[in-house]
């Protein structure tokens, strides 16, 4: 029985390493196509990749900004 048991866990282990490795590599694979593309909008439409680049920096601004500022609800008496 804990043979078993040793068994069924180093098998859960070696399937799960294997899940982890191909999810790392479909991550890789995902960031090189974004990347790629990108690099390719960049490269043909300069312009609209600022406004996309300034949008994304203004919604993260605002954001930080909410995430920073004081609560209404806690007042110093």
């Amino acid at each position: 029985m804990l043979n078993q048991a040793a068994e069924r866990s180093q098998e859960f282990a070696h399937k799960s390493l294997n899940a982890a490795s191909k999810a790392k590599h479909d991550f890789e694979d995902s960031a090189r196509d974004l990347t790629s593309h990108a690099s390719h909008m960049i490269r043909n439409e300069p312009f609209k990749a600022m406004l996309v680049a300034a949008g994304v920096g203004a919604a993260v601004a605002a954001l930080i900004g909410l995430l920073v500022r004081p609560h209404s609800n806690q007042r110093d008496h």
